[in-house]
């Protein structure tokens, strides 16, 4: 899962990092994509975008990271 990537014992804020985690639109929208069980395709991210559910920029910032870290293949864009 995406969240699994803070480390929360490495924050300066553990507070901080967990109310974002708790209440931000950024960190629900990996949380939302994770529970369906199934994988995630950039045609999914992509919806997520056009129905609003997402700013723009956060689905490719997220897009971004899971590229990095292989969860997503590359895409030519």
């Amino acid at each position: 899962m995406m969240i699994s990537l803070l480390r929360l014992a490495d924050c300066l804020e553990p507070g901080t990092a967990l109310s974002w985690l708790r209440n931000s639109n950024s960190a629900r929208l990996p949380a939302d994509l994770v529970a369906t069980g199934q994988p995630i395709p950039h045609t999914d991210l992509d919806a997520t975008a056009g129905e609003g559910r997402a700013a723009p920029r956060t689905v490719d910032y997220l897009r971004g990271l899971l590229t990095v870290y292989q969860v997503l293949p590359e895409r030519d864009e």
